[in-house]
């Protein structure tokens, strides 16, 4: 009995000493917390004087009547009723027209129509204008009334055009007459606005319509151009190009690359008629002043930086009014049960104890988009590609002194969220640069053609462009220079070429080499400089 009195008066001294000792350690962990977390240092701080508000006022969808360009715009982007054949004919194309434009790269659009395909000598009445396809074999096409499989032969960009694909365009060409009407009144609205993007769960169908939209208006130009109808061509390639314009008025880098997706389309297009056609040189002049006046009258990438915080906002609030969605961020969203109830209440405590509230986020956030809207402010350049790198390097490093230790970096939400949404906007400006280089480099090329078709030779000098054919010579938006101009000896052609070009996003003149017009890179590998040649690049040979 004495021993066992003796025992248990050991095991009391020994667990009162272990609960002093766990107490000391919670008050020594307290005092440690507490020292790092006031020391813990921002993850950003404020630039006092550089505005984060956009110029226009928010616009709701609902606020732009029927007679604005919006809604004009919905309604001309709309595919026109009757595009789809019944249900017992065959549609030649997709709606996306990618494999069209892929033809239209290889083969121009046929001045005559081109004999029908074989069809099966059974005497039966076939319907001329919606005639059956057939295959090589003489089978008939079976398959989804939306379009040929994309595998056919006929659509094959080295394949020719077969009567059938001309009827269809045909077609076409008269269902859309109507909305492009409504195109050209939304264009031509007064101070035209798109909605104002606020959310990330914004719907933006009608983007996909629009790129289907210009790639209609590409496929329409060459057609028109083939058929001795320049001026509706270039009609068509300048409603592509402005309708970009409009698009990027929603703010938001989305419609952004919509909007630079339809001028490059318009660009692309642009050179290829003006190559293979005998254009009037009034015309290509008005063409090569409009592709400037688009860029004159486009949106500057710093509203949308002014915007981009708009939905980021929105979405951190929903993430305070609902606190399980911070449990996302650390993969802890699948646990249930009280011990998973615990650890996310403590995690959530933890973020509180380091600054993060929904009003010092909100702060964070929006002197982070100030560092981004003070260099969207400048032209772009090697330094400005440097600035956003080292903004997105301090986030970074941020991060990393937020995961060495607990409590190094107050606001741990706001740099979470930071670090989500801002790194693909340090592209953005490059994209603008590259969208300005590709409608300079068009207005310069046609300019240049027009000089020639007008004197007989080409210009010595860029500079013998202005007044008459260009209001001035564009400069090269990635290094502030004029652009080149090569009067012959364009690299990878035959000596009599003539090109103008820009050094492009390696801020390298290499004398104007490239594989491929006016575009950074393309299947065959990035393109040192933006070349926009008298000549087609010779296609590379075929991999082994």
């Amino acid at each position: 009995m004495i021993q066992i009195r003796k025992c248990i008066r050991g095991w009391r001294r020994w667990l009162g000493l272990a609960l002093v000792m766990a107490l000391l350690f919670v008050l020594l962990a307290s005092v440690r917390f507490y020292l790092v977390l006031r020391n813990a240092k921002p993850w950003i701080e404020p630039l006092p004087g550089v505005c984060i508000e956009p110029s226009r006022p928010f616009v709701k969808a609902s606020d732009l009547g029927p007679a604005t360009a919006f809604k004009l715009f919905l309604q001309a982007v709309a595919e026109p009723e009757g595009a789809h054949l019944p249900a017992d004919s065959y549609r030649v194309w997709s709606r996306d027209w990618s494999e069209a434009l892929t033809k239209l790269a290889v083969h121009r659009w046929p001045k005559t129509p081109p004999p029908p395909a074989p069809q099966p000598n059974d005497g039966a009445m076939q319907d001329p204008e919606f005639a059956p396809l057939f295959d090589a074999d003489g089978s008939e096409i079976e398959g989804p009334t939306l379009g040929l499989p994309a595998e056919h032969p006929a659509l094959q960009p080295e394949a020719p055009w077969t009567l059938e694909q001309c009827r269809d365009v045909q077609r076409l060409v008269g269902l859309h007459e109507p909305k492009l009407e409504l195109l050209d009144r939304a264009l031509t609205a007064p101070d035209p606005q798109m909605p104002t993007v606020d959310s990330f769960s914004f719907l933006l169908p009608y983007m996909a319509d629009a790129q289907e939209l210009v790639g209609w208006l590409a496929i329409s130009a060459q057609y028109r151009a083939a058929t001795g109808d320049y001026a509706g061509c270039f009609r068509d390639l300048d409603r592509a190009a402005r309708m970009g314009n409009l698009v990027c008025r929603g703010g938001s880098l989305v419609e952004y690359l919509v909007g630079f997706k339809c001028q490059a389309v318009a660009a692309d297009a642009a050179w290829m008629v003006a190559r293979r056609e005998d254009i009037p040189p009034e015309l290509l002049i008005q063409a090569a002043r409009g592709f400037l006046a688009v860029l004159d009258g486009a949106e500057p990438l710093v509203e949308a930086m002014r915007l981009e915080p708009l939905p980021v906002m929105n979405a951190i609030a929903e993430v305070y009014v609902n606190p399980d969605l911070l449990d996302t961020y650390d993969g802890k969203h699948e646990e249930s049960g009280r011990l998973a109830e615990i650890r996310r209440a403590s995690r959530r405590l933890v973020f509180r104890l380091r600054g993060s509230t929904l009003e010092t986020t909100t702060a964070n956030l929006r002197s982070a988009y100030q560092h981004l809207v003070a260099i969207a402010e400048q032209p772009y350049s090697l330094a400005v590609s440097e600035a956003y790198g080292d903004f997105i390097a301090r986030l970074d490093e941020s991060a990393m002194r937020q995961y060495r230790g607990a409590a190094r970096v107050r606001d741990p939400i706001g740099l979470m969220a930071a670090l989500t949404f801002m790194p693909p906007l340090g592209t953005a400006h490059r994209k603008v640069a590259g969208r300005d280089a590709r409608l300079r480099g068009m207005a310069l090329f046609l300019a240049i053609q027009a000089y020639e078709k007008k004197h007989g030779a080409l210009p010595e000098r860029l500079d013998q462009l202005v007044p008459d054919y260009l209001p001035r010579v564009p400069e090269d938006p990635f290094d502030g220079k004029p652009f080149r101009y090569l009067r012959n000896g364009v690299p990878g052609l035959p000596v009599h070429a003539w090109g103008v070009y820009s050094v492009g996003e390696d801020f390298t003149d290499d004398g104007g080499k490239a594989h491929s017009v006016g575009t950074p890179d393309n299947d065959h590998g990035p393109n040192p400089d933006l070349v926009w040649p008298s000549q087609e690049y010779p296609k590379p040979p075929p991999a082994p």
